[in-house]
């Protein structure tokens, strides 16, 4: 196991790039942890710091400043950026729990003293991910990394983002292959119960989460548009409502669903076996319904922004 190095007279370095002073203040030795400091410039500086503080006798004070300055250990930042996520921006408990995921996986690739984490540490993580999982969900990943670092800059934990040239697989734009699209002629070659066909006309018309097609009222249904109501459990872009164009039979489905309602679960079952019986693959789920009419839209002309504004 390699040794501790000496950097000059009082200051150390660890074999894992952390650095601490040694020194005797109020007559005791004592050793000084500079956690979170990553370079040889910067734990210098709180070296001939704490030996101004000395002369002066203030190292009480120079203690409590370095306790406050101090960067957390890897493990304790994640948690603070999850804390922060969900105390402070409101994130919703699927995005919590993604951020979770990530941080659990990105764990056994790194160093526990954040100041210490490399890019190669991080390319190793995204290549055992590419090993895994899909790129869809690499992509995601690498972006909560991204951002749990540049929060981590903001606190002034880290002086730059180690992953800030960190690359990921891109996703391909699966809309555009429209094998896993949901075909209007292979729909109707199905038996569903007409309650589940009635959810199923409303998700393709509307492009709407299932979640939220629960919640339409008959007052949300006009002529031309559909009012969708906001929750905060959605992972919605946005805080706000959104009105998402319908058309007349569309209109009629959603009058059905809003009076008599249904079981998510239930229909995301009945969708799930009876494409089993009829052999179709991949599954056709109520999301998939949703990219579907993405894409119709698309077809018919309308720009990426209005697309974008109506799936909010």
């Amino acid at each position: 196991m390699a040794a501790d190095s000496k950097v000059i007279n009082g200051l150390y370095r660890r074999p894992a790039g952390s650095y601490y002073i040694r020194k005797t203040l109020m007559g005791r030795r004592m050793t000084i942890s500079l956690s979170g400091i990553s370079t040889e410039e910067a734990a210098r500086q709180c070296l001939v710091g704490l030996e101004l503080a000395s002369l002066q006798g203030r190292e009480g004070e120079w203690m409590d400043t370095m306790k406050k300055k101090r960067a957390p250990s890897t493990e304790i930042a994640a948690q603070k950026w999850i804390d922060h996520s969900r105390d402070v921006k409101k994130n919703s408990p699927s995005v919590i729990r993604a951020k979770l995921r990530t941080a659990s996986s990105i764990s056994p690739f790194v160093s526990n003293v954040l100041g210490s984490i490399t890019l190669g540490q991080l390319e190793k993580w995204v290549e055992e991910r590419n090993s895994k999982a899909g790129e869809t969900t690499v992509f995601d990943d690498v972006k909560r990394i991204k951002h749990f670092f540049t929060h981590c800059v903001k606190r002034g934990w880290i002086a730059r983002s180690p992953a800030e040239n960190l690359a990921s697989p891109r996703p391909s734009r699966k809309t555009q292959d429209r094998a896993h699209l949901a075909s209007k002629s292979v729909l109707n070659s199905m038996t569903f119960s007409p309650k589940t066909e009635g959810v199923i006309a409303a998700l393709w018309g509307s492009g709407l989460r299932i979640s939220e097609l629960g919640r339409v009222k008959e007052q949300d249904v006009h002529e031309e548009h559909l009012w969708v109501r906001c929750d905060s459990d959605d992972r919605t872009k946005s805080a706000k409502g959104r009105r998402v164009p319908i058309d007349r039979a569309t209109r009629a489905r959603l009058l059905f669903v809003s009076r008599f309602g249904f079981d998510a679960g239930e229909v995301r079952r009945e969708m799930r076996e009876e494409c089993q019986r009829a052999g179709v693959q991949p599954t056709i789920t109520p999301h998939v319904l949703r990219h579907t009419r993405a894409s119709l839209w698309s077809d018919e002309g309308h720009s990426i922004a209005k697309i974008q504004a109506w799936l909010w």
